[in-house]
């Protein structure tokens, strides 16, 4: 697999994943949930606590939480998805910030794993468990003395930090989380604005890690 960067300090690498197999079908009644959300204030100090657990399971919830999409296209997630060079647009592009690519490399290693090879994987080498993600969030917020949100929360997270601390314009900001922009707007929107969305994902990955230690990859084990 290539590993290739650009010389003006823009990380490329990004991770194309196909959404459709993920989602419902529509429906004629939308219900809209509210998830347990957790605010992005404290995020940074949740990010602190996680990185002191090594296990997998930790390590893709730190990434869910980076990448600000859903658990289900990270527990999915196989090497044949992440590109370490730009590449045409496939499904959706989720650009990675340096603290994501690092957790990935610290994964990786050396080795060279099959495109169809899950990312993460659970203790027999399949793919890791939803149970996973919310174990581990429960016992960090736990030890925080913090009511545990729901996993998906970190998404709106995510949006109140790009609405209330960054200058990003609300249609990057929807497009980072996946969703679609209704009406003209979106009917005139054809662009994905990924190199904007590549400079959000990186402010956020820097605000959750602000002294550049909070966020610690996984170490490889024999």
């Amino acid at each position: 697999m290539a590993k290739e960067y650009r010389t003006d300090g823009v990380n490329p690498a990004v991770w194309r994943h196909g959404l459709q197999p993920l989602l419902a079908k529509p429906s004629k009644v939308r219900c809209v949930v509210h998830h347990p959300a957790m605010r992005y204030a404290q995020v940074p100090a949740f990010m602190a606590e996680l990185a002191k657990d090594s296990s997998t399971a930790a390590r893709a919830l730190t990434f869910t939480v980076l990448t600000g999409l859903r658990s289900a296209p990270v527990r999915y997630a196989v090497w044949g998805e992440i590109g370490w060079k730009m590449k045409t647009k496939e499904d959706f592009e989720c650009p990675l910030s340096d603290a994501a690519v690092a957790i990935l490399k610290a994964i990786k290693g050396d080795d060279e794993p099959a495109p169809n090879a899950p990312i993460f994987t659970g203790r027999f080498g399949d793919r890791l468990a939803e149970g996973g993600f919310r174990c581990v969030l429960q016992r960090v917020c736990k030890e925080m003395g913090i009511k545990a949100p729901t996993v998906h929360g970190f998404r709106s997270s995510f949006r109140d930090f790009a609405g209330h601390k960054t200058n990003h314009r609300r249609d990057v900001a929807e497009a980072a989380l996946a969703h679609t922009v209704g009406g003209t707007e979106g009917a005139y929107r054809r662009e994905t604005a990924l190199e904007k969305r590549r400079r959000l994902m990186q402010q956020w990955a820097d605000y959750l890690s602000p002294k550049g230690g909070n966020i610690i990859p996984l170490k490889r084990t024999a």
